[in-house]
């Protein structure tokens, strides 16, 4: 189930750059 955690890391990058 690693889909959830580059889910997530992408989510948190995302939000950190915005």
């Amino acid at each position: 189930m690693r889909v959830d955690e580059t889910s997530l890391s992408c989510h948190v990058v995302w939000g950190l750059t915005d």
